[in-house]
């Protein structure tokens, strides 16, 4: 696991909390901007889901170079 993709990870949990307190609010004041945020928000979420996958599959393929399954 690498620094930077935590550090991503984290600004994208942010960013998503951001976008969708922010949507949820602009409903009620502008609905074109509320739209807006909450395309962003879908953004944000399959950019961060990706991440999460790409991670595990590093994972994984860590997993498998350290297998003992030569006994």
């Amino acid at each position: 696991m690498n620094i930077a993709d935590d550090r991503l990870k984290y600004v994208l949990i942010l960013l998503l909390a951001g976008l969708q307190v922010g949507g949820i609010v602009m409903v009620f004041i502008n609905l074109r901007i509320a739209m807006f945020l909450f395309i962003g928000y879908g953004l944000a979420l399959v950019l961060l889901i990706l991440l999460m996958v790409w991670e595990r599959r590093e994972e994984k393929r860590e997993e498998l170079d350290y297998d003992d399954c030569d006994y």
